[in-house]
Parts: structure tokens; C-alpha cells; sequence
């Protein structure tokens, strides 16, 4: 995360943000990219001739305004951050199944059978 990138390169590592960051080239600027944070309401341009000077991590520093932000998730009913968490926690965090999608699937399912 800490290389920098050209533009398809960045296309490539917004997909991973794609439900949080738009990303858009102006009509009347050919050598811009305008990217917009969902999650902080917040704009950033990029002139593409600076884009091979910037990293991935510094464009989300970018689009959270420079906030300080701390990971957390919601482990049985309290928030709890993970910073301090070991590999092994960190593993489990990632492999551990998202339910709201299976949820909606399942209602779809009932209306389907309805």
C-alpha cells in the first residue's frame, strides 16, 4: 500500500472501495481525476502527472480529510479496536462471514417461494 501508481493502477485498487469512493475524470480537464469519499463527504483532484507521487495510503489519508481514523469492529455486542489485536485475531477478523448479504438472500428466497 505504500508504492506509488499510474491511473489504471488506481482504477485497479478503487475497485477494493468501490461502494465508498467514486472516481470520475472532468469532461473539461483531461489531465484530472476527481475522487469522492461516500463514508467522510469529501472531495479530492488530482492532477495525474502528481498521481506517480502519491501512494494508495496517502489518497485515503486524502479523502478522510487527515483524520485520524481507528479501526473497530463490533465483536459479541461491543466495539472493540483492533489495533492491539495479534495475527491470529487479525486472520480471524478477515475470514469472518458478513450475515447481510445472506440475510437479504434469504428474503429474497422467501419471496420467491411466496
Amino acid at each position: 500500500m505504500g508504492r506509488n501508481m499510474n491511473e489504471s493502477e488506481l482504477k485497479q485498487f478503487l475497485e477494493k472501495y468501490k461502494n465508498d469512493i467514486e472516481y470520475f475524470r472532468p469532461e473539461n480537464e483531461l489531465n484530472s481525476i476527481i475522487l469522492y469519499s461516500r463514508i467522510w463527504d469529501e472531495t479530492i483532484k488530482i492532477d495525474l502527472h502528481k498521481l506517480t507521487k502519491i501512494t494508495e495510503k496517502e489518497i485515503l489519508i486524502m479523502l478522510c480529510n487527515g483524520k485520524n481514523v481507528e479501526k473497530m469492529t463490533r465483536v459479541t455486542g461491543y466495539f472493540a479496536k483492533i489495533a492491539t489485536w495479534n495475527k491470529g485475531k487479525l486472520a480471524e477478523l478477515k475470514d469472518r462471514y458478513r450475515i447481510e448479504n445472506k440475510v437479504q438472500t434469504l428474503h429474497e428466497r422467501r419471496e420467491k417461494n411466496e
